[in-house]
């Protein structure tokens, strides 16, 4: 197409990609300013800005979405991929890529409701952090003296909790917080109830809950921060939430769970005749065992004194002497026997000592033969003609000189006269 055939039609306007995109903008949203959709949601992102952003899908085509954050912090559940849900909004055009997409008011799950789902979630992620473990539970006091109480001040469920212990037990104290247990704000006030009663820390117990009523009067004891202020509390919780068919989070999650207000009552503050019998019934129990203690420790010296150790003390100190005789006879044979084999073993070592002495060999005719020095002489060489000479003999020495020395083979033996 030429260009004159362009300018030739003056009274076409040429838009802009952004004039157009406003124009297309204007009219979606007017003419789908509110519309109800039923899809599966897909690609669920919740950005740290608060903001929820999905696509909507079905068997042909995908439609993507957004819920700002105002709107997404009342969700009571986490939207996820897969749910079918119905999303109420309107059509509008995010500019800046030129696409349409639903801003989302509303959010339900089809088939299971809002309430449903949430309280699903909620239970999912505190179990597996362990909020719910028997472990960690703690025993309720059996006699406490002071009961703390988180319900509202206007219902049924105080006024059940205030006639039950006075029947019950009318010693015990009662302190009460009032709180809303329903409604905008009253997860927060049940919240602020019990962490004051914490920080007050003069209840051995505490009954948090109220009187019957639908999932969503209820609600309020299956928001999170109920959940973890009771897990959080440093005295031990009962939960009694609504009638014995109505379970919330609060009761997975504290320490003991009553059906109602007034089984809470009788869970916290023992009967004061059930506790006076089960005093008298030990009582009873306890004088039992004394007298048993008693009859067999008094059977126990009966038999003592029956025994003939009583009848006849001396008999045993009699035995007891003779019995020491007969050790010391043995001891005194022991003793000779051991001394006598010792006496034989000492003469027999001195024989051998006297054949070995060095007199004994002299007795028999040998002489030692020292010179001046004291040395022995133990051959001729060892001296010369003219040395003196010390002679030790069996019986008595003499000191000669030497006057001749003779060497082996000149050994003469001296003769007789």
């Amino acid at each position: 197409m030429s260009r004159s055939t362009i300018s030739s039609h003056p009274e076409e306007r040429i838009y802009t990609v952004t004039e157009l995109t406003r124009q297309v903008k204007r009219r979606l949203e007017s003419e789908w300013a509110a519309l109800w959709v039923e899809a599966e949601l897909a690609n669920v992102k919740r950005h740290h800005s608060g903001h929820v952003y999905f696509s909507l899908k079905d068997e042909r085509a995908q439609l993507r979405g957004v819920m700002f954050r105002a709107k997404a912090e009342r969700l009571r559940f986490d939207p996820e991929d897969g749910q079918r849900v119905r999303v109420f909004g309107s059509l509008t055009v995010y500019e800046p890529q030129g696409t349409y997409q639903i801003q989302a008011v509303r959010i339900e799950p089809v088939g299971v409701g809002e309430l449903e789902i949430a309280f699903r979630q909620l239970y999912a992620r505190l179990e597996r952090e362990g909020l719910f473990a028997p472990e960690r539970k703690r025993p309720i006091p059996a006699h406490p003296e002071t009961i703390g109480v988180v319900t509202s001040e206007s219902g049924a469920a105080v006024r059940d909790l205030v006639s039950v212990i006075g029947r019950r037990a009318p010693h015990v104290r009662l302190v009460v917080r009032p709180a809303r247990v329903q409604g905008p704000g009253a997860a927060e006030d049940i919240v602020a109830a019990i962490r004051e009663l914490n920080d007050w820390d003069g209840a051995d117990v505490l009954i948090v809950g109220r009187g019957g009523g639908s999932q969503e009067d209820l609600w309020a004891f299956n928001e999170e921060i109920v959940a973890r202020a009771i897990h959080g509390s440093l005295t031990p919780v009962i939960s009694a939430v609504g009638h014995e068919v109505d379970v919330t989070i609060a009761d997975f999650v504290a320490d003991l769970r009553a059906p109602t207000p007034s089984a809470a009552a009788e869970l916290a503050a023992p009967d004061r005749r059930a506790a006076r019998g089960e005093l008298e019934t030990r009582g009873r129990r306890l004088a039992r065992a004394v007298s048993e203690v008693l009859r067999r420790r008094r059977e126990r010296v009966m038999l003592l004194a029956g025994s003939s150790a009583f009848r006849e003390p001396l008999e045993y100190v009699r035995r007891a002497g003779q019995d020491v005789d007969r050790l010391a006879e043995r001891l005194e044979t022991s003793a000779r026997s051991s001394l006598e084999r010792s006496r034989l073993r000492c003469d027999g070592l001195t024989g051998k000592l006297s054949a070995l002495s060095p007199v004994a060999i002299l007795e028999r005719g040998y002489a030692i033969v020292r010179n001046a020095d004291g040395g022995v002489v133990r051959a001729s060489d060892d001296v010369e003609s003219g040395d003196p000479v010390h002679v030790r003999l069996g019986t008595g020495a003499l000191d000669c000189t030497v006057e001749r020395v003779l060497v082996e083979s000149e050994e003469v033996l001296p003769q007789d006269g």
